[in-house]
């Protein structure tokens, strides 16, 4: 099920977000369809303010297109985000926005080395503290 293979502790860390109100985006290289199905899997059809999708893009990540769209609909100025990625290209994606946005990358899908660009690399979803 969709349930057994997110990653631990993701789905906690989004519902605290939205608990303490901070206001959240997804951005990404899936399907509007495919966001959909997986939102209304995990119970988080309503925590984002605004969704990015393959469907919205001309380019995809590393691209910085998928951050910038979401960065301008939320209304928000680059120094004011932080992204949660788990790829390079996503990692990439974000600082090509601008250099001022917090990146913080998982070591899920890839090591270290292949994330360095990131602000900070952690292993563990648990080691964001809200």
């Amino acid at each position: 099920t969709i349930e057994e293979n997110t990653v631990p502790g993701v789905v906690e860390l989004i519902r605290k977000l939205s608990e303490k109100k901070y206001r959240l985006a997804l951005v990404t290289s899936s399907t509007l369809a495919q966001a959909k199905i997986i939102c209304q899997a995990l119970h988080l059809e309503n925590v984002f303010e605004v969704v990015i999708t393959a469907n919205d893009i001309t380019h995809s990540k590393p691209h910085p297109e998928p951050y910038q769209k979401a960065i301008e609909k939320m209304g928000v100025k680059p120094e004011e985000c932080a992204v949660i990625e788990n790829f390079p290209t996503g990692v990439s994606s974000a600082k090509a926005v601008s250099p001022d946005v917090f990146v913080v990358a998982i070591t899920t899908t890839h090591g270290k080395d292949d994330l360095k660009q990131a602000d900070l690399v952690i292993d563990s979803f648990n080691q964001i503290e809200i």
